[in-house]
C-alpha cells in the first residue's frame, strides 16, 4: 500500500531514494529500467496507476471481466485487474490484445481494435484543476502535449454518485479473503497500523453489516 514495505522496498529507478510505490512496484520499476520489454501489474484500486505513474511508464488498468485474474492473489474479487505496464502506449496496446485471450467464463468476450487510428481523450477537467499535490505541473504539460495531436474532450462526473461505496466493496471482499489472517490476529504483525492502514481496513471489514455491501454492490452498477 504506497510505499509501506514489510522487509524492504522497490527503488524508482529514476531516482532510487525514493520507492515505486505499492502492489505493482516491482513490474513498473523493472520496466522503467529497461530490465524487460513489458511486465504485468494487477491493480484493484490504482495499484497499476500508481507504480506506473512513480516510475514515468505506461500502465493500463482494464475494465473489470476484460482480462482474466486466474492465478492471481485476490483482494476484492470483483474489483481485481490484470494489465501490462510497458513503456509505451502502443506497446500496452499491443500486450493487451494478446492477454485478453482466454476462454475464462467471467471474461468478456470484446472486440478490441487499438492501432492506427483517430482518438479523441475524454479528461476530468474539474479533477485536474482541482489537482494541488506537487504533480499539477506533469498534469498540465501532459495535457498540453496530448493537444497538439488529438481532439480532448472536458468531462464531468455525475456529483451525485455515491463513489465511495467502492472502498465498502474493497474492504469487505479483502476481509473475507484474509479471514484466516485476522482470525489468527496476523493483522498485528503489519508494518502500519494507523487509522487509515491496510491493516485497520482489514478489520473494520468485520463490521460491515451485509445488507450495507449488497447496497453498495447495487449503487457500483448504477455507476457502471
Amino acid at each position: 500500500r504506497g510505499d509501506v514495505w514489510f522487509g524492504g522496498k522497490t527503488k524508482n529507478p529514476w531516482d532510487i531514494q525514493e520507492g515505486s510505490s505499492g502492489s505493482s512496484a516491482g513490474s513498473a520499476s523493472a520496466v522503467a529500467a529497461g530490465l524487460v520489454g513489458f511486465a504485468i501489474g494487477t491493480e484493484t484500486l490504482g495499484s497499476i496507476v500508481s507504480p506506473s505513474t512513480r516510475c514515468g511508464v505506461i500502465g493500463l488498468r482494464p475494465s473489470f471481466g476484460s482480462i482474466s485474474t486466474s492465478g492471481f492473489m485476490t483482494l476484492s474479487w470483483s474489483m481485481d485487474k490484470v494489465g501490462p505496464i510497458c513503456r509505451t502506449p502502443r506497446d500496452c496496446a499491443i500486450v493487451y490484445s494478446f492477454i485478453k485471450e482466454n476462454n475464462d467464463v467471467d471474461v468478456s468476450n470484446v472486440a478490441f481494435d487499438h492501432l492506427d487510428q483517430e482518438l479523441k481523450i475524454g479528461y476530468t477537467k474539474k479533477l485536474f484543476d482541482k489537482d494541488t499535490s506537487r504533480f499539477y505541473g506533469n498534469n498540465a504539460k501532459t495535457i498540453d502535449l496530448l493537444s497538439q495531436s488529438y481532439k480532448m474532450d472536458e468531462i464531468d462526473l455525475p456529483n451525485n454518485y455515491p463513489f465511495a461505496v467502492f472502498d465498502i466493496i474493497l474492504r469487505a471482499e479483502a476481509g473475507a479473503f484474509f479471514d484466516s489472517f485476522l482470525r489468527k490476529r496476523l493483522d498485528s504483525s503489519m508494518v502500519e497500523q494507523g487509522e487509515r492502514s491496510r491493516a485497520n481496513s482489514l478489520r473494520q471489514s468485520r463490521l460491515i453489516p451485509a445488507v450495507e455491501y449488497i447496497q453498495a454492490n447495487r449503487h457500483r452498477q448504477e455507476l457502471i
